[in-house]
Order: C-alpha cells, then structure tokens, then sequence
C-alpha cells in the first residue's frame, strides 16, 4: 500500500511544479543572478522613456536548489535585444529576458495538499475498516 500512495504523491508534486511554472519576460542586469518580473510602465529620464520599467520586488533568481524560490533554470535574452529598467536603474547592463519561473510550490499549495492528504487517509481508513469486518456470530450452514 505504501508504493502506490509514494507514487501516487510523486506525480501530484511532478503536475503541481510543472502546471504552475510559467513563461514570462523580466529585466535582469546581465551581471546579476536575479530577474524582476513585476512590469510596471516606462522609465523616466532622457533616454529612458521607452524602456520597459520592472520594479525591484518580486524578483526570480537563477538556481537549481529547490530550497530557494522563486527561481528559474532556462533563460534566454529576448529578441530583438530590449533595454529596461529596474527600478529607477536604467544601466546599459540591463536587458529583456524570456525565463520560465518555478514559483514555490509548498506556499501555493498548501490547500491541495492537506485536502489531497485528508482524502487518502479517509480512504485507508475505509479500506482498513472494511477488510477487518468479520460477523459477530458465526453463521454455520
């Protein structure tokens, strides 16, 4: 019984990352690890006023470990090459990038995987419970 409940765990948590990591365009300094998703109009200042503006928080950095999220693991510089600016930054380092963002999972999901949890312990329970019926008096034919 543990083997189909381990299995039955491991591809809700596989669908669960895969369904809710997303394809986005973020501002990234091209020295940087982190990418500021949160688009929010144009830069100011000469030069700067067609430059998509990203604010400083939230941000995705690039990292394989699990334990830090968001984060992303495939990127790629948009085409044609964009300028933005981070915050009031509008350095010539920094540039539009297509990223997918891994959000943190456990955070969002809390719900799902309590409600997930509750009904299979009901259904054990129900299992358990069925198969330990026996008669309260013997019937013999």
């Amino acid at each position: 019984m543990k083997k189909p409940l381990f299995l039955i765990g491991t591809i809700f948590i596989i669908i669960q990352s895969v369904v809710y990591a997303q394809v986005t365009d973020g501002c990234a300094n091209a020295l940087g690890s982190q990418i500021y998703y949160q688009r929010n109009g144009f830069g100011v200042g000469t030069g700067n006023t067609t430059k998509p503006r990203y604010d400083t928080s939230p941000f995705s950095t690039f990292t394989s470990n699990t334990s830090i999220c968001p984060r992303f693991t495939v990127v790629a510089q948009k085409s044609p090459v964009t300028a933005c600016c981070i915050g009031t930054d509008c350095g010539i380092l920094n540039t539009v990038y297509t990223f997918t963002n891994i959000p943190c999972d456990l955070d969002d999901n809390t719900p799902i995987l309590i409600a997930a949890i509750g009904v299979l312990g009901i259904l054990l329970i129900r299992r358990k419970y069925n198969h330990s019926k026996k008669p309260l008096i013997s019937q013999r034919p």
